[in-house]
């Protein structure tokens, strides 16, 4: 029977292939995406579940961590660990566990650790220039455009004598039109491109609490 591969689990439940190699050795079954996520479920259950003498007993091996240059794989556990300790306040909140309002607390603090990893790692894209500041780009757009336009410009003086060689001053001026024409529509299409990027409607933030599943009388 074919095994799953590291890349077919990541795809299934959105984890980085490391992080897929990494549940593997722990346990998560290869046989099926179905049992991948029955495993997956329960070992969420027994994280939600589990007391003070399971969590004693759990040993983390250190051949198994990854280095923190992966940071996507951190994100990717705290977005667990939030998905976990959501699933058990819902649970909590429903069966009226008298320890509803510290679950609910644990929660929250989870969720902003969460927030603040996100903002982090998209920090990190930033930096690695995965991303880059709006203005850069306009900057950078701004050049190559003045370039275009330089040579535009310059094009119907150079052709023109080839285009007609008896009369250059008629085919510069259609060439001269045709021109002038394109540089108006560009830069409408480039005034209406930057002001999408920088405009008064809703800018990108760094991610918010509410993004990432909070919880109310409504969840399910």
């Amino acid at each position: 029977m074919a095994r799953l591969s590291n890349k077919q689990i990541a795809e299934r439940f959105g984890f980085t292939p490391a992080r897929a190699s990494a549940l593997i050795r722990q346990g998560m079954p290869t046989d099926s995406l179905e049992s991948a996520d029955q495993w997956r479920q329960a070992r969420l259950l027994r994280g939600q579940r589990g007391g003070v003498e399971q969590r004693a007993a759990i040993v983390v091996d250190a051949s198994t961590v990854n280095p923190d240059d992966d940071f996507e794989q951190t994100v990717q556990r705290h977005r667990e660990l939030k998905e976990a300790a959501r699933q058990r306040y819902i649970i909590a909140r429903d069966t009226s566990d008298p320890q509803e309002a510290k679950i609910y607390g644990t929660y929250q603090n989870i969720l902003k650790t969460l927030v603040t990893v996100e903002r982090e790692a998209l920090a990190r894209r930033v930096e690695a220039k995965e991303l880059i500041k709006t203005s850069h780009a306009l900057d950078k757009f701004a050049k190559i455009m003045g370039e275009i336009k330089a040579d535009l410009l310059s094009m119907p003086t150079e052709i023109a004598p080839e285009a007609n060689a008896e009369e250059p001053q008629v085919a510069l001026k259609v060439i001269d039109e045709k021109v002038q024409k394109l540089l108006t529509k560009w830069s409408v299409l480039s005034a209406a491109a930057g002001s999408d990027v920088v405009g008064d409607g809703p800018r990108a933030t760094a991610p918010d609490i509410e993004e990432f599943g909070g919880v109310g009388e409504d969840v399910e």
